[in-house]
């Protein structure tokens, strides 16, 4: 069943939530052998199957994962969840990291890349603590996100950490068109 929203295509199929955990996890992992995180999930138990695109949904969660590992100095922790809220699935990356100041979080949930910025910004190969990029990560998990129909939202302290959740419908968007 494929499903267009928006600019990007989905492709719905029942998917396991903790496998989507932690598929999203070894992405992201894979991406930094040499640091020092302490690195859990936990997934409620008993979930049925999410109508989601799997692979896609799966790239998202990487993507803040990865972030949360490149502001995360070593020594530190990121817990990635999974669960059910209503009819919403909700997948968070939560980090002991260096946070967001208030008044930048707007920005950084907003922000979109044009050709451009990539004068001024180089992209790292690695995720190693507080490196640069491009911030194409957030961005490129928003629009996955959106495509099914959901949102990622954070809440963020300076110095504390940031939670970054991604909120989409369980059974899939329910703003597709219903068949007559």
């Amino acid at each position: 069943f494929a499903a267009r929203q928006g600019v990007q295509a989905v492709t719905l199929g029942d998917h396991a939530v903790e496998s989507l955990v932690r598929q999203g996890v070894s992405i992201a992992v894979g991406d930094a052998p040499h640091r020092d995180l302490s690195i859990t999930t936990e997934v409620e138990s008993d979930l049925a199957p999410a109508l989601v695109d799997g692979p896609r949904l799966a790239q998202a969660l990487a993507n803040l994962v990865r972030n949360a590992i490149r502001f995360t100095p070593d020594g530190g922790k990121i817990e990635v969840r999974g669960g059910r809220e209503g009819d919403d699935l909700v997948l968070s990356v939560c980090d002991s990291g260096i946070g967001i100041p208030e008044a930048k979080m707007e920005e950084v949930l907003r922000r979109s890349f044009s050709v451009r910025d990539s004068l001024n910004h180089h992209s790292s190969g690695t995720l190693e603590f507080n490196s640069a990029g491009l911030g194409l990560g957030l961005t490129l998990a928003r629009g996955i996100v959106e495509a099914h129909g959901g949102a990622i939202g954070a809440v963020s302290r300076p110095e504390k950490g940031s939670t970054f959740s991604i909120r989409v419908p369980y059974r899939g968007p329910s703003a597709l068109p219903k068949a007559a």
